[in-house]
């Protein structure tokens, strides 16, 4: 499912990765549910913390549908 060769995301490419509405991936982030960091304008998740993000909720957690 992820990329093992990629270390970070943008919160776009984690939603269609994940087949969720960006917004849900935002509201996560803010949230402090993901784990994201800001590099100049780029807000980026590392693959390891969505990785785990994604283990430790269960689908019906992790909120919105497409």
């Amino acid at each position: 499912m992820l990329d093992k060769q990629k270390l970070a995301y943008s919160p776009k490419e984690a939603a269609e990765l994940l087949g969720l509405h960006l917004n849900t991936i935002r509201k996560h982030i803010q949230a402090g549910n993901i784990p994201a960091k800001k590099l100049g304008q780029r807000i980026l998740i590392p693959a390891r913390a969505l990785e785990d993000w994604l283990q430790n909720n269960p689908p019906a957690m992790q909120g919105g549908e497409r």
